[in-house]
């Protein structure tokens, strides 16, 4: 058994999650993170102009296919160009209502949005948005229950420390025997409590990991399956991080090409930008402005709005980050973080 919640072997598993994107099974263009975006793109566009002859005919019948016949340019050139000619209407109110809990930031929140993905993905396999949102939705969860087994270890190490200074203090007297034993069974205790949770935050990181490498095989340049597929691999593994930062530039550049209704992605890029920020770079003024510009663009954005009131806590902006946080409670009643910073 481990130690106060050492992670568990499947743990270890994720850490090679960064090597295998873009890695489709049995083709030429696979690609590495080492590998940039534009050459993984690249060799997809090679392998199409080998197969219909020039760069020009694969423009020509692609056009042509996506407008007269998109179900077939979806089953053939679609994926190669990381292009989706057509959603199935019947997955889009599915994404939508997932959106909806997702943005509440709390665990039953995250469930059932990963469920409304996840029903929607049955629907249609290749709907791009689909994929990447389901990404993020298992990333936050595993993300918090990765926090919430540290917090739950480090309250281990602090009655470890009281055990140690017990033992200093006691020399032969018998009357810290009891307190000694008392706060070893709770060391125990909270030991097989980190480590579950520890192993289920993992278990969420393996599920995202699935949709992240299905993404990135078909749609390697959409905006969100690109960058969810970035901060997952820096959440598993921090070592991770010019990975990371590497798929997330890709992706807010593949952001400024989209067209339509980008704002939620906009959103979720400033704050992963902002979490990037915060938790290797400590600058937390900065991310304090990517996090006010997240809320801009969805101000229900839940999650955004709570780092925001940590990080205004951090830098001694008390009545701020109270304020905030009670917008938090304002619209997710049962928002526990929001809750610990006003002390209720």
């Amino acid at each position: 058994m481990a130690l106060y919640g050492e992670p568990a072997q499947n743990v270890s598993d994720l850490l090679s999650f960064g090597d295998s994107l873009g890695e489709p099974e049995g083709a030429d263009m696979a690609g590495t993170m080492d590998d940039d975006f534009e050459s993984i793109m690249a060799r997809k566009r090679k392998r199409l102009t080998v197969i219909f002859g020039s760069a020009g005919g694969v423009l020509l019948l692609g056009l042509l296919m996506y407008l007269v016949t998109p179900g077939i340019f979806d089953a053939t050139i679609g994926p190669y160009l990381g292009i989706k000619a057509r959603i199935n209407p019947e997955a889009i109110p599915l994404v939508e209502q997932g959106v909806q809990r997702m943005l509440d930031d709390v665990p039953l929140a995250y469930d059932e949005a990963i469920v409304k993905f996840e029903e929607a993905l049955a629907i249609d396999r290749d709907y791009p948005q689909a994929i990447g949102l389901v990404t993020l939705a298992y990333m936050f969860r595993g993300a918090d229950l990765k926090a919430k087994a540290q917090a739950i270890r480090a309250q281990a190490e602090e009655k470890i420390t009281q055990i140690t200074k017990l033992q200093k203090r006691a020399g032969r007297s018998r009357r810290v025997g009891p307190k000694i034993r008392d706060l070893r069974s709770a060391v125990q205790k909270l030991s097989d409590r980190s480590t579950k949770v520890n192993e289920e935050g993992a278990a969420k990181f393996t599920k995202g990991q699935k949709w992240s490498k299905e993404g990135m095989k078909k749609f390697a340049k959409w905006p969100l399956v690109v960058m969810s597929a970035g901060i997952l691999q820096f959440e598993a593994d921090p070592d991770k991080l010019q990975s990371a930062e590497k798929f997330m530039k890709a992706g807010k550049k593949y952001l400024d090409k989209k067209k339509g209704d980008k704002a939620l992605d906009e959103a979720f890029a400033a704050m992963l930008d902002a979490r990037l920020l915060q938790r290797v770079k400590k600058e937390p003024k900065q991310a304090i402005n990517l996090l006010r510009s997240a809320l801009t663009k969805e101000e229900r954005f839940q999650r955004a709005r709570y780092m925001l009131a940590l990080l205004l806590a951090d830098t001694g902006a008390a009545e701020e980050a109270k304020k905030e946080a009670e917008r938090v409670l304002e619209a997710v009643e049962d928002h526990k973080g929001a809750k610990a910073i006003l002390g209720s």
